[in-house]
């Protein structure tokens, strides 16, 4: 392993790695390069970067990939664990870091389904946040004269594609004036975040729930990487509220901060 990860609470071992399996699953012995990887992703989807050492730069931001762990399951299936710091000059006081979980048939293929999903899900909240241009995400922002409890509270926050999958997804309830947007994990738990919302710093949050076809649910909530607890307990709650549609899941990445400066 080389290149050990920046962040406090990164389990990340290194850049590159060798693996070795005694019986070869579709030749996925031998040596891998994360950020050679990574950068075959992002050139396949026409995002610009620059390799900086062990870090891919996009538009400013550094991307630091590393491995976690890798194990053949009892499926025969590869599973992999990595994470990706991210960390820039100025829109970032401190470096942030996201997990990626994947499984495939052959080690090359699961790191690669890992940073494809961080590309489309992760990689847009970052470079639309910096740039304050949005194409792929949207944005909430309290400017300060806002009611309630949140009353002059300045604070934007950039929120991601968001993934979303039912097993039946035309079930909703009658009632429910939309289902699921990119708001909808902020704006329905916003007691829960309301701390973030206070907050002076810049946080990249992770929001993952799941209800299963028996009403049992699960959620993650991180920021910045380290698991946030309260968070957890309120996605938690907020998927007893979903319309009964067997399995669902719903993911996204968010990025709180201050103000935007024109």
């Amino acid at each position: 392993m080389t290149n050990e990860a920046i962040a406090d609470g990164n389990p990340g071992r290194g850049c590159r790695f060798t693996a070795e399996f005694p019986s070869d699953p579709a030749g996925s012995s031998g040596r891998y390069d994360l950020p050679e990887i990574l950068g075959a992703v992002l050139t396949a989807r026409h995002v610009p970067w620059t390799r900086r050492g062990d870090a891919l730069e996009v538009d400013g931001i550094a991307f630091l990939p590393q491995i976690v762990d890798f194990a053949r399951g009892v499926d025969g299936r590869i599973q992999t664990t990595c994470t990706i710091e991210a960390s820039h000059p100025t829109a970032f006081p401190h470096v942030t870091f996201e997990y990626q979980h994947a499984g495939a048939d052959s080690l090359q293929a699961a790191l690669e389904s890992g940073f494809q999903g961080w590309a489309s899900l992760d990689l847009p909240v970052y470079r639309e946040y910096v740039s304050g241009e949005l194409r792929e995400c949207t944005e909430l922002r309290l400017d300060g004269p806002s009611e309630g409890r949140l009353e002059g509270v300045a604070r934007r926050v950039v929120l991601g594609p968001v993934v979303h999958s039912a097993q039946r997804a035309e079930e909703a309830d009658a009632g429910d004036d939309h289902c699921f947007c990119p708001c909808c994990f902020i704006t329905k738990n916003m007691d829960a975040f309301e701390p973030l919302f206070r907050d002076s710093l810049v946080r990249a949050v992770r929001l993952y729930a799941h209800r299963d076809a028996n009403g049992d649910r699960a959620a993650d909530c991180r920021i910045d990487g380290a698991d946030w607890p309260p968070g957890a307990a309120a996605l938690q709650d907020y998927a007893r509220t979903w319309p009964e549609r067997g399995f669902e899941m719903r993911k996204q990445l968010v990025i709180f901060g201050p103000p935007r400066r024109e």
